[in-house]
């Protein structure tokens, strides 16, 4: 826990006086934060959706447009395991207007995740 010091009453029900009282705050364990797993904290939030998103950027049978909006999608979710931010949002935000275009909602509802 962490003290910080605070005005508040301290005393007996029969004298109160005013005085700094340190003031308790719960602090989290850290070795259940998700801080304290380090690199894992990223690649546990990684959801896994690029293989379906691969299956349909290579069917050749889809509209273009879903196939290229599918490839980003894959491209930023391999970013996002490599722990490379800028570039994860980068191709999410490429690929958000694309699955919109083509009305495919969950493509938006992934890619927004």
């Amino acid at each position: 826990e962490v003290l910080f010091p605070s005005m508040a009453f301290a005393g007996t029900s029969s004298s109160w006086a005013l005085g700094p009282q340190p003031m308790r705050l719960p602090v989290a364990d850290p070795r259940n934060s998700e801080d304290a797993r380090g690199k894992d904290a990223l690649r546990s939030r990684v959801d896994d959706l690029a293989p379906r998103y691969a299956m349909l950027a290579d069917d050749s049978s889809g509209e273009a447009k879903k196939r290229e909006a599918a490839l980003l999608f894959c491209a930023a979710e391999g970013s996002l395991s490599e722990e490379e931010i800028c570039e994860a949002l980068r191709s999410g935000m490429e690929a958000l207007p694309l699955f919109r275009e083509v009305g495919d909602s969950s493509g938006v509802h992934d890619t927004l995740r």
